[in-house]
This record gives structure tokens, C-alpha cells and sequence, in this order.
């Protein structure tokens, strides 16, 4: 921001820019480096242009796409994404998430919804750093409607017992 002075010759680098000023949009965080120099003497200054980048997708993990009879609370995972800081994990019954949208912002990579109706879900993930990341693949998941959680209708005996109460 200070003007050329006269008697100076600029050079920046990296570029090779010679005036006193220079405007930049670097792609990524770049140190410049000015030297300013005279017929006596020359010095010298940097500046850091830090470019903050938005974390990738996550990958979804849990549970798989296409996943049926998950009961009426679900645990999702995913994978984490480099330099994120929280995740927003976004549930809803129809694929563009305008239908019965729940959401939870977390800083791990998992998130449990209960007191899901037996229709089919969709779930995404967003990570965000500085920046908002794109979204992650949208998978689904159907929820059975279960009267019984005590293992009868799955056929689950470990919980069965001969005994008489």
C-alpha cells in the first residue's frame, strides 16, 4: 500500500514484479518477498497471502446405501475430512432434503437420529473448515416398523430365558 518512492527499484518475488505495489490471487498460500533497493543500500520484507481451502466431501460409511430394517434410532459414520473442524449432517425423507429435514452440527464423524417413522431416509454430510465444503453423496436407509425391540421379531434368543419369573 505505500507508493513507489523516488530513487527505489522493486522486485518481488516470486514474479518478478518491479513496482512498489502489486496486486496478487494466488491459488494457494504464497510468501512474497520485496526487496527495495537504492544506490546505498537495499531491504527487504515479506508477506504471507494465506488461502484457506474448503475440506473435501466426507465419504459416508454407516449405514451402507440402500440399507433396510434399521430401527427407529440410526447411528451414521463417516470418514473424516482433512483440516475440517465440524461436520453438518443433514436427514430427510426425500432425496433433495425438503421433506422432514433434521439436521445436527457435530465435531466428530458420527451422528444419532432417533425417532424415525419406517420410510426410506437420505443423509448427507457437509465438513467445513474457514470454508464450506461440497456436499457428500447422498445415501438412504429405510426404517422398519418394529413393535417389538426385545429380540422376538428378529429371532434374536439371546435374550430368551427358560426360567419363570
Amino acid at each position: 500500500g505505500t507508493p513507489a518512492v523516488p530513487g527505489q527499484t522493486y522486485l518481488w518475488a516470486p514474479g518478478g514484479a518491479t513496482t512498489a505495489e502489486i496486486d496478487v490471487s494466488p491459488a494457494i498460500t504464497t510468501v512474497y518477498t520485496l526487496t527495495a533497493m537504492n544506490a546505498c543500500s537495499s531491504a527487504e520484507d515479506t508477506v504471507t497471502v494465506t488461502v484457506d481451502t474448503a475440506p473435501t466431501a466426507p465419504l459416508l460409511l454407516l449405514p451402507a446405501d440402500g440399507a433396510t430394517g434399521l430401527q427407529t434410532t440410526v447411528e451414521l459414520s463417516w470418514n473424516a475430512s482433512a483440516g475440517a473442524s465440524d461436520y453438518t449432517v443433514e436427514l430427510a425423507t426425500n432425496a433433495l432434503f425438503t421433506q422432514n429435514l433434521q439436521s445436527q452440527t457435530v465435531a466428530t464423524t458420527q451422528a444419532t437420529f432417533g425417532g424415525l417413522g419406517p420410510v426410506q431416509h437420505f443423509w448427507r454430510v457437509t465438513a467445513h473448515s474457514a470454508c464450506t465444503g461440497a456436499p457428500s453423496a447422498v445415501f438412504d436407509f429405510t426404517v422398519t416398523n418394529v413393535l417389538f425391540i426385545d429380540g422376538f421379531a428378529s429371532e434374536d434368543t439371546s435374550a430368551w430365558s427358560l426360567t419363570v419369573p
